[in-house]
């Protein structure tokens, strides 16, 4: 039997407690959920598990673990998912992970003071390394939003790649979020064939998206992204044109100029590759990774000398603002040398 969700939030203010809320949502994750869990089972005080039809021992290993677990039938849509846990949640604040994610367990001090002080703010950018291979120094790095008050006005929005910052960032402006040096380590791209079987699932959804609003820049930029991560750059550079045409300004803008660059590195077309990332460079002067393709592009051209002085100039660059720009590890350092 499903416990339906409810119409209004019932985690008004006056109703939390302090502490910190683990929310999830998960599917036959059997595999990864204790090892998440125990990666903060000494930080968190209730741990909220939202089960959207696991067939294997989710639900049963959940509980065991003490988390209340709720079923909810999948619809599609990832934000709706987030949201509802984010309903049952009974503390002031809330941490939120998948099952294939981690956390270090000599960050939980800094989690328990950030937490428990009285910084004007409302939730903070914690680090996602995605790892891409077993070798330590192959992932990159993005900026996520998932420890935040739990405010009955913050809800995720995108139905793939959801998030909840444009929420936060809607009723208390951009300073309201900081970065912090915690980290998520994230592990699931490493399963090559369960990679594919997902994004294939996204691409679905973002189908379904895109007929109702083709419009919409962000769903345009997530398609793009599936493509990309399935190495279909042609496909992908299409949608990546049409988001930039609607999101200039936006916070993936200058991930889209990154990834066509790349699109174009890919498929040989390197003075059209040169052209968007002149473009991308007057707009994010500090986002090394450009200059590291811009390298990547004269090299691939047979312009050694001009790669050579691109690539010292990142070097002195150094890695880029890690909560401003999603990047490879090292495209500062030693990709360059």
């Amino acid at each position: 039997m499903f416990r339906l969700m409810q119409k209004h939030p019932v985690n008004s203010a006056d109703s939390l407690a302090d502490g910190l809320s683990l929310c999830m949502i998960v599917r036959n994750e059997e595999k990864n959920l204790p090892k998440c869990i125990h990666s903060v089972k000494n930080l968190v005080d209730e741990i909220i598990l939202v089960d959207t039809g696991s067939r294997d021992r989710t639900i049963e290993i959940g509980r065991n673990l003490g988390a209340k677990v709720f079923s909810l039938p999948w619809t599609g849509d990832f934000a709706r998912a987030r949201n509802f846990s984010l309903v049952q949640a009974t503390k002031t604040w809330i941490l939120v992970l998948d099952a294939d994610e981690t956390l270090r367990s000599h960050e939980h001090s800094l989690i328990k003071e950030l937490i428990s002080g009285n910084l004007p703010c409302e939730g903070f950018y914690l680090k996602l390394v995605n790892y891409f291979s077993n070798y330590p120094d192959d992932y990159t790095i993005d900026a996520v939003c998932r420890l935040f008050k739990n405010k009955p006005q913050y809800r995720f929005s995108g139905s793939v790649h959801e998030s909840i910052a444009p929420s936060i960032i809607n009723y208390q402006g951009n300073s309201c979020i900081r970065p912090v040096e915690v980290h998520i380590d994230h592990r699931g791209y490493l399963n090559q064939s369960l990679l594919k079987q997902k994004s294939a699932r996204n691409i679905n959804i973002l189908d379904l998206e895109a007929a109702n609003n083709p419009t919409d820049a962000y769903n345009l930029y997530a398609m793009g992204t599936e493509l990309f991560q399935q190495g279909n750059y042609e496909d992908a550079l299409t949608q990546f044109r049409q988001t930039l045409s609607l999101s200039a300004g936006s916070n993936v803008t200058a991930d889209v100029y990154f990834k066509m660059a790349v699109c174009c590195l890919e498929l040989a077309q390197y003075q059209q590759g040169l052209k968007i990332l002149k473009q991308g460079q007057n707009i994010f002067p500090d986002f090394t990774g450009l200059w590291y393709l811009q390298g990547m592009l004269e090299f691939r051209q047979g312009n050694y000398q001009q790669a050579a002085r691109i690539w010292q100039q990142t070097l002195d660059m150094g890695d880029p603002p890690w909560h401003r720009y999603t990047f490879p590890y090292g495209i500062g350092t030693y990709l360059s040398l």
